[in-house]
């Protein structure tokens, strides 16, 4: 059908910005109310389901994104995985860390390599299924990242750089498709300390203020960046990247290791 296919890169371009402000905006809101939230360790209802969407998006379409056999019980895996994290994360005495998260990666080659003996196929492709689950799992738990910066001072401010460096990253990706990675990290950091001057007019700076605050901003602007290119050239070039169900998990990721990424800049 010729007569669509113009539409196509268009509709693909509208999904992927559309998926990427929501999930921003959400995680921002998130972090930035869950001071009010009823977890021990901090974060709220709000942004603990958030970053558990994000995760049954990410086990959901990891299968696909990358072929591999056996997706129910990669997908499985791979969501369990996410959730232990963000419960361990989240409940840890003295404020959520990640802290305990080694634990829960060691729980995940276990339950990887179960997955792989209860397969009932011959099990086809047995590395490529362990690596690929492993991976994903890693992944899951970098999401638990997000659900920790309520209680890291400044955390709030670097969830809303984060964020709206996403956002401006999609849109460069769409619009330049990266073919000048140069003027794209110059607009992220313009961008960047433009945030931080509405951080500044706010009334409580979203938990950090003064030079720490653009210093902050602008490397979470480039980290945003890296982590953007990182992900598209390990994961976005692959046959299924451009399905659905493969969209999802590239988001997925992205804003999982952009939580990873997020925690120790508001830590540091």
């Amino acid at each position: 059908m010729p007569d669509h296919a113009p539409s196509r890169p268009l509709r693909g371009a509208v999904i992927t910005i559309g998926s990427t402000v929501a999930a921003a905006l959400v995680l921002t809101v998130g972090v930035a109310r869950a001071d009010a939230g009823p977890l021990p360790g901090g974060g709220g209802w709000l942004l603990t389901a958030a970053v558990l969407l994000l995760v049954a998006g990410l086990a959901w379409g990891w299968p696909t994104l990358l072929s591999l056999p056996s997706p129910r019980g990669t997908s499985g895996v791979v969501a369990g995985t996410g959730v232990v994290a963000v419960v361990v994360a989240t409940t840890t005495p003295g404020g959520a860390s990640l802290e305990r998260l080694p634990v829960v990666l060691g729980l995940a080659v276990l339950g990887a390599c179960a997955h792989q003996l209860l397969r009932r196929d011959g099990r086809p492709r047995v590395v490529d299924a362990l690596g690929g689950t492993l991976m994903g799992s890693g992944l899951a738990t970098c999401a638990a990242g997000w659900a920790t910066l309520p209680s890291v001072e400044g955390g709030p401010a670097v969830a809303l750089s984060a964020a709206v460096a996403a956002v401006l990253v999609s849109l460069l990706q769409v619009r330049t498709g990266w073919a000048w990675r140069g003027p794209a990290l110059l607009a992220v950091v313009g961008v960047a300390v433009v945030v931080d001057a509405l951080r500044r007019g706010s009334p409580d700076g979203w938990g950090l203020g003064g030079g720490a605050g653009l210093v902050t901003t602008v490397v979470v602007a480039v980290l945003t960046l890296a982590v953007a290119i990182g992900v598209r050239a390990l994961l976005g070039q692959g046959a299924t990247a451009g399905r659905a169900r493969s969209r999802l998990a590239l988001l997925g990721a992205f804003f999982a290791l952009l939580g990873v990424a997020a925690h120790v800049v508001a830590v540091l």
